[in-house]
């Protein structure tokens, strides 16, 4: 490469070149980025003749409130999320979670998760856990400041839960926890109350957007199942379910298997 080069930058995905930024520029600022968006960047050394040379990653999360998300690029660092339950984390890449032989729920036991989960879409699979406690992704999920739950995309997912709420995405619900567009599909094999989504839900917590494939066994006489959650008390909009379920439990529904919303 030549002595005289600039510095350009591509959209990682595409390949589009976003933006060319002349030698000895520290800085450059995108404008009208989209709210609740993830960019990924490619930049590059390019000189006069448009030889390429050396490349690095950048990524951006463009979020409301001036919040500080933590990328997640793999099982590890979504491991990892349990040692700060009150941040706010984004998914970047496919996860594969079968090197976990039982998955720990990230918040086993309160306050609980208390930050924000944005999965953007991105396919966790793979998800293997069992327990005589809570049982899911998440346990506990408390929405005192305004927890949520986004776009988790769950796949492959195997429950055996015997303890009193189990479920592939969250236990339990409560303080005005939110769940947004996330969907699941597996089998769960449980004891207590059981959904795909959330073992059970309060009265203060929402679901919203979510569906689910999965097929739900209730095994003891007291486990209430549902497609979506097993006890509900708190509000399910615009959410739909693909379920084959056997129980020997009191209640069995699509979406819940008991409804106090």
């Amino acid at each position: 490469m030549t002595a005289d080069f600039k510095i350009n930058i591509y959209d990682e995905k595409s390949g589009t070149l976003l933006a060319s930024v002349a030698k000895g520029v520290q800085s450059h600022t995108f404008e009208s980025l989209t709210v609740n968006t993830y960019y990924s960047c490619l930049i590059r050394v390019v000189d006069k003749l448009e030889n390429k040379g050396a490349s690095v990653s950048a990524a951006a999360y463009t979020a409301p409130g001036g919040r500080n998300y933590t990328l997640i690029h793999n099982a590890a660092e979504l491991d990892d999320v349990r040692n700060d339950l009150n941040a706010h984390y984004i998914v970047v890449n496919a996860i594969d979670l079968s090197s976990y032989a039982n998955w720990n729920p990230i918040a086993f036991s309160a306050p609980g998760f208390r930050g924000t989960f944005e999965g953007n879409g991105y396919e966790i699979r793979s998800l293997h856990a069992s327990g005589s406690m809570m049982v899911g992704l998440f346990g506990i999920v408390d929405g005192t400041n305004g927890a949520q739950l986004n776009n988790v995309v769950l796949t492959g997912v195997v429950i055996q839960g015997n303890g009193p709420a189990s479920a592939a995405l969250a236990a339990s619900l409560v303080s005005g926890a939110a769940v947004n567009g996330c969907s699941v599909s597996g089998t769960l094999t449980v004891a207590g109350n059981a959904g795909a989504i959330a073992g059970s839900c309060d009265n203060t917590s929402t679901i919203e957007r979510c569906s689910a494939v999965v097929d739900i066994t209730i095994n003891t006489a007291v486990g209430n199942g549902g497609g979506i959650t097993g006890s509900n008390a708190g509000t399910i909009n615009d959410s739909s379910v693909n379920i084959a379920i056997q129980s020997s439990g009191p209640n069995t529904g699509g979406l819940c298997g008991t409804n106090n919303g």
